[in-house]
């Protein structure tokens, strides 16, 4: 390619339609101490990549262990000896008019950060998120790497929701039982520096100790922790840190746990492995997620039912007439009872009976006459044991006595004592022959 075509604006970045080889820049993504990510296009297989160039005064050396080529170097390394959902890919790491780069999957979402004080993303969704990052992880522990900047800047989730995690430019090979890297001499640091983010550092990096899967796994934690409490944790310095259950009360105490025991000062303490962080963080997920409320008929409030088998007062004991039923929507019948202790919710009426035939007029000389009957129990509605209920009043007909006469009342008399008579006669005829 031609020296034209490379347009650097200022001494650290390119600009906007400037080519990098085949790749042609779009827009500045992000920059960091090390160079710049760019969103480019590859002109040869039309396809959006993540460009990530040094910049021009960083160490270009590749002798040099710590220099920003070794680098670039050691993250290609890492990522590519990874096949995982959850780790970005690795397209080709290059050198043109020498700007070292590395092209990359370009993932376009956000980064965890993005979501730490987010209200709309929801516990479940968060601690799915952390799952997947921790099987990422594990993946790269496997593959004997450990990451060695883990934060939440460094994890993106897709606009598909897909977690990814980043920048393993600062990736290590385990100390031991690791497999090694293609140029183990790029991983090599210089002696006594530490390399990383301080605020998420393990305590053993800061105080130089070799990091292991552990170190990965407490600033794992430090993520996590800011992740769901919208708070940093305070970093390695920090001793006692408040438990996450104590801090957001609707995160569960189990999840808190795990969260917490990623946290531990001595790396013996924590989790053995990724493997066991992801598993015991998917153990969680059923606790966050929302529950099916069922809507239940309660004929009384909570407030009632607390305070059933309170002292009875007067003033509870006052009768209310309550309708008993209705026949074609006119209430006949009530029922007295006492109010319960609070307010009381209305008890459900049966519905009014179909209109039938028309009934025949009432007897206009039937009088009315109070009935009394104590309230039958009923399984339908639980009755609380404050309520005292009086008898039921209930008005119903009753039918006038049949009018006298007195014609009736002779001839009945007068055939009972002829029918008297025949059989009388009758014994007598018979008792003489």
């Amino acid at each position: 390619m031609s020296k034209a075509t490379l347009v650097r604006s200022g001494a650290v970045g390119l600009s906007e339609g400037a080519k990098l080889e085949r790749y042609e820049i779009v827009r500045l993504v992000g920059r960091g101490g090390m160079g710049e990510v760019y969103h480019a296009i590859d002109t040869r297989l039309r396809r959006p990549v993540a460009l990530k160039v040094l910049r021009n005064d960083t160490d270009q050396s590749w002798e040099t262990g710590t220099g920003g080529v070794a680098r670039l170097m050691r993250e290609a390394q890492a990522a590519a000896a990874l096949n995982h959902p959850n780790s970005v890919a690795i397209y080709e790491l290059g050198e043109a008019d020498g700007v070292h780069f590395i092209a990359m999957e370009l993932v376009s979402g956000e980064s965890l950060r993005s979501h730490t004080k987010n209200p709309l993303t929801t516990l479940e969704t968060k601690v799915g998120w952390l799952v997947d990052a921790a099987r990422a992880l594990w993946a790269a522990h496997r593959a004997g790497i450990i990451h060695r900047d883990i934060k939440p800047a460094n994890i993106m989730v897709s606009d598909e929701g897909t977690v990814k995690v980043l920048d393993f430019g600062l990736a290590k090979p385990l100390p031991e039982g690791a497999q090694s890297a293609p140029n183990p001499h790029s991983f090599q640091t210089n002696f006594g520096q530490v390399l990383g983010t301080p605020r998420y550092m393990a305590p053993e990096q800061l105080v130089g100790e070799t990091p292991d899967g552990r170190s990965d796994q407490f600033q794992f934690g430090l993520t996590a922790y800011e992740l769901l409490s919208g708070e940093y944790a305070g970093g390695p310095l920090v001793l006692e840190v408040m438990p996450l259950h104590k801090m957001k009360p609707e995160i569960p105490i189990e999840l808190s746990d795990v969260v917490m025991r990623m946290l531990k000062q001595e790396r013996q303490e924590r989790f053995a492995t990724m493997d066991e962080v992801a598993q015991a963080l998917a153990r969680c997920l059923p606790l966050v997620a929302p529950q099916e409320k069922t809507e239940r008929f309660k004929p009384f409030d909570d407030e009632t039912i607390r305070q059933v088998g309170a002292p009875v007062t007067a003033e509870m004991l006052a009768p209310k007439d309550i309708p008993l039923r209705t026949v074609n929507g006119k209430a006949v019948g009530t029922v007295k009872m006492a109010t319960p202790v609070g307010p009381m919710t209305p008890l459900p009426m049966p519905s009014a009976a179909a209109p039938g035939p028309p009934r025949p007029a009432p007897n206009p000389k039937s009088v009315t006459a109070p009935f009394s009957a104590p309230v039958p129990p009923t399984s339908a509605v639980p009755v609380p044991p404050s309520f005292r209920a009086s008898r039921v009043s209930v008005p119903f007909p009753v039918p006038a006595p049949p009018p006298k006469n007195d014609n009736v009342v002779w001839i009945a008399i007068g055939v009972g004592v002829l029918t008297f008579a025949i059989v009388v006669g009758g014994l007598l005829a018979l008792f003489l022959r």
